[in-house]
């Protein structure tokens, strides 16, 4: 997976990438997919913790909600894939 160059990076060069990555239905298009959008409502949901409940959690806590949601989500065609990677 081509990673993005964070040194030189601005939003619209994010959108450029994200939009390229996501692209087609590829098996590692439909993971970044469900990645990023595990990734955003994580990130969404710490925040609103933070702000309304004045709680958070760690970033190990975090990551380890978002692979366990992509793998639950994952069809079992991902999930040979998903599971191949290590946590």
């Amino acid at each position: 997976m081509q990673r993005p160059n964070y040194n030189l990076l601005n939003w619209d060069q994010h959108l450029d990438w994200s939009i390229q990555m996501a692209r087609g239905k590829t098996i590692q298009a439909q993971i970044f997919k469900m990645v990023y959008s595990e990734i955003t409502h994580a990130l969404w949901n710490e925040r609103n913790k933070r702000i309304f409940e004045k709680r958070s959690r760690t970033r190990d806590s975090i990551a380890k909600e978002i692979v366990y949601v992509i793998c639950v989500r994952a069809s079992p065609r991902l999930q040979e894939v998903v599971h191949s990677y290590m946590f």
